[in-house]
């Protein structure tokens, strides 16, 4: 399943327009981020970095953050587009989408007009069984 999210973002919390959709999960559920777009209030000079993080995903020893996404901007831009080339997959932890908590965090204090988010899931155990 693919999930489009835009919105804006307060402080370091996303708020989506239209508001996380009512989807539920069980256990075996994973998801991972296809794309990411952000369009900056301003060019953040010398470029930046940041990430994704979310209530969504399993908080672990080797993921203490809940980080989805990594991203680095070298470049001065306005915009800042992420299409990672690996997968990958997190494991829910939260049983329903729209009780997710989406953060961006970033170094320094760059405002972000519009944030852009893909999101793909799948049933792990539904993909198994279609491989075999």
């Amino acid at each position: 399943m693919i999930v489009n999210l835009h919105g804006i973002v307060d402080e370091d919390a996303i708020l989506f327009d239209p508001p996380l959709p009512a989807i539920y999960f069980v256990d075996n559920h994973r998801v991972k981020i296809n794309e990411m777009f952000i369009k900056w209030k301003t060019k953040p000079p010398g470029g930046t970095n940041g990430y994704i993080r979310s209530t969504l995903i399993e908080k672990s020893v080797v993921n203490p953050e809940q980080q989805l996404l990594f991203f680095f901007q070298a470049d001065k831009s306005n915009y800042t587009f992420v299409q990672p080339t690996h997968n990958a997959w997190y494991k829910i932890q939260n049983l329903c989408l729209h009780s997710s908590e989406f953060n961006v965090i970033t170094t320094g204090k760059h405002q972000i007009e519009k944030i852009y988010l893909q999101l793909e899931i799948i049933n792990e155990r539904l993909q198994s069984v279609n491989r075999e």
